[in-house]
């Protein structure tokens, strides 16, 4: 596989994926967008080349969003209009031998890299901590014997949602009125020898995205959005980070920088999860996971994995809420670029494995 050797310089990164035949990937700098995909990237995100020459999108807007029953939204829907819409959702599965490709090199790559990280371990011989947030991050869904393991900022919100329909508490995933957090099963709910049973038997798929978009993601969500969060979190970063502190602080104003600095002198194992590397929530040189999609193709890769634990027929990815506003690509690039270049390396060094093991380009380290 070819290697990238920066992240935003140029129009467009081109990975090439060489397997069985060659696929080649393109993305734009819009992949990288703190949340690119919602927009359902049409013509600006990831394209699929045939091997013919001819380029089409890989995943237009959505179906879902796309589709409307007279005046209704999917928010809206009675059951069985929603599952009219499921069904025109994954009507179109001529992509799926290209997903398989990709998934294949995708696999092939993370084994390599697991490979050489060391000595092999089990779920068992975690470090306690290791094992806690592995189990507390794998969702299961018994009826249809898979695991999900989630990863925030990655549309894991949409995926507990998905758990909800499939479990029939929910009639569509953008039922407004649904609580994702509600009544999910952890694996760390179930004693140890069904864990190592469902490990051993059932379908295991996560999520992944570049480490630093999903980063500037997590802080303006937290950090610019939810008061708590910075009641919380930013007033303590504030007080021990900034030069000159104010008296009275809300932590609404908590840098980039700051923010940073304060992951830098933790643990990673002890990191909120909304910013916990994939490495340290999902374990991947651990759990041999069946898919591993990519938040850069997300509505594809998401329906395809919906089909292969035989829930087509119940539920599709849902659109984007009107109200999610993603960041641009320029602001994550103008976000990391404002750090100064120390931070910038250790940051990076943080998320190194994350990088590593899903082949994402490392990010520049020079501001030019």
């Amino acid at each position: 596989m070819r290697r990238v050797a920066t992240l935003w310089k140029g129009s467009t990164v081109v990975i090439v994926i060489c397997l069985a035949a060659p696929i080649v990937f393109y993305f734009s700098p819009s992949s990288f967008d703190a949340d690119a995909s919602s927009r359902q990237a049409g013509s600006e995100g990831t394209h699929l080349e045939d091997g013919n020459g001819k380029e089409e999108p890989l995943h237009g807007n959505s179906r879902m969003e796309r589709h409307r029953v007279g005046k209704k939204t999917t928010g809206s829907l009675s059951k069985q209009e929603y599952l009219q819409l499921v069904k025109m959702s994954h009507a179109d599965t001529s992509h799926d031998a290209a997903i398989r490709s990709f998934q294949a090199g995708r696999k092939a790559h993370l084994k390599a890299f697991c490979q050489k990280s060391g000595e092999r371990k089990t779920w068992k011989t975690l470090q306690p901590i290791q094992r806690r947030n592995l189990l507390r991050h794998l969702l299961v869904s018994d009826k249809y014997k898979f695991l999900y393991c989630y990863t925030p900022k990655v549309a894991c919100a949409n995926w507990k949602k998905i758990l909800k329909v499939l479990d029939e508490k929910a009639i569509h995933p953008n039922d407004g009125l649904l609580n994702h957090m509600k009544d999910v099963k952890f694996l760390a709910d179930y004693p140890a020898e069904e864990i190592e049973q469902r490990l051993r038997t059932y379908y295991k798929f996560t999520f992944v995205r570049e480490p630093i978009s999903r980063l500037v993601s997590a802080f303006i969500n937290k950090f610019r959005e939810i008061k708590d969060f910075q009641l919380r979190h930013g007033v303590e970063i504030i007080r021990k980070y900034r030069a000159h502190p104010p008296r009275f602080s809300r932590g609404e104003d908590v840098t980039f920088d700051e923010f940073v600095r304060s992951l830098i002198d933790e643990s990673p194992e002890r990191y909120n999860e909304h910013w916990m590397s994939v490495e340290n929530l999902c374990q991947p040189c651990v759990v041999d996971y069946d898919f591993i999609g990519a938040y850069e193709n997300l509505e594809a890769e998401s329906n395809f994995a919906i089909r292969q634990v035989n829930g087509s027929g119940r539920v599709a990815f849902p659109a984007p809420q009107s109200y999610y506003k993603p960041a641009s690509s320029t602001k994550v690039q103008d976000m990391y670029l404002s750090l100064p270049e120390q931070h910038r390396r250790r940051l990076v060094a943080l998320f190194e494995n994350d990088f590593r093991m899903f082949n994402y380009p490392f990010p520049s380290l020079d501001t030019d």
